[in-house]
């Protein structure tokens, strides 16, 4: 599957998250980013587009914090 085949089927769904020409990760595995780079859980390194690297971090942040907020609205309806 090509990488544009791939967005269009994930397109709305905000865990995706495009860091570089050719290579989206998954915000749910993202460790930290540092040095230009995404680094994953697993220890992967990928770069990050400069010119996208604020965009990419607060796309990132945004969806961690959406989850957090959808955890504590699933409690308070619990």
């Amino acid at each position: 599957m090509t990488m544009l085949e791939f967005i269009e089927k994930t397109g709305s769904d905000t865990r995706f998250i495009p860091v570089n020409k050719g290579i989206t990760v998954n915000a749910e595995y993202i460790l930290e980013f540092k040095s230009g780079c995404c680094i994953m859980e697993s220890g992967a390194r990928f770069p990050v587009r400069v010119r996208d690297r604020v965009n990419v971090e607060q796309m990132a942040a945004d969806y961690h914090f959406q989850k957090i907020r959808s955890r504590q609205r699933h409690r308070k309806g619990d």
